[in-house]
């Protein structure tokens, strides 16, 4: 069994003490002792009293002793580099960054080619009517053809004539028809004649920006 000794303890200082210790015990024959293996000295017979400061070595000491004592060794030599792990796995997904910084406004890029054209929308609301001034003129000739012109401006949209007008019994009406001067195609009216020569009344309804019936 190896001897637990304190750093202080020294080999020349043990076998002092144990030749005073046997001195002092009383026995006659035996002036010194000497100690020759830690198996001669009782556990727990030597202290710290017992050894002068920094006269024992640690090259004295067991390896047990040293262990003990918990006095570092020397370093072993350096093992060969292991094998790579295996990968761990992915890690959640961290919050998204601070907005960066606007860039410039780039050039402008170039016209892109017409495209084609669309089909054809649904035909929309009816719009509301609107205000027309209607003017009614009557004219009454002197002979079996009658015509009503339209005030400058309008144009005829309607006409007829009047029975009234005509004196005799004999009332026949061969033409009742709208009518466009050959001389001012923008003077329109309402033309009536009678083949039996009476004298008819004609009447014409004319309005303004309107189209005629009887032409342009």
């Amino acid at each position: 069994m190896h001897l637990k000794l304190k750093p202080r303890l020294t080999y020349a200082n043990v076998t002092a003490t144990l030749a005073l210790f046997i001195a002092l015990g009383g026995t006659a024959s035996a002036a010194t002792y000497v100690v020759s293996k830690s198996s001669q000295i009782k556990d727990g017979a030597i202290g710290n009293a017992d050894v002068r400061k920094g006269t024992l070595n640690l090259d004295r000491l067991s390896t047990s002793a040293r262990t003990a004592l918990g006095v570092p060794g020397p370093a072993g030599v350096r093992g060969e580099r292991g094998s790579d792990g295996v990968s761990g796995s992915q890690g959640a997904t961290g919050s998204s960054g601070p907005q960066g910084v606007r860039g410039a406004q780039g050039a402008d890029g170039r016209d892109g080619r017409d495209g084609r054209d669309g089909e054809e929308g649904p035909q929309g609301d009816r719009g509301a009517a609107g205000t027309e001034q209607l003017q009614i003129v009557t004219s009454t000739g002197i002979s079996a053809t009658v015509t009503a012109f339209c005030p400058p401006g309008t144009k005829v949209i309607g006409g007829g004539f009047d029975t009234q007008g005509f004196y005799g019994t004999n009332a026949i009406v061969s033409q009742s028809v709208p009518y466009v001067d050959p001389a001012d195609p923008s003077r329109t009216g309402w033309r009536v004649s009678n083949p039996a020569g009476q004298t008819p009344r004609a009447t014409a309804i004319c309005a303004e920006g309107v189209k005629s019936i009887a032409g342009p």
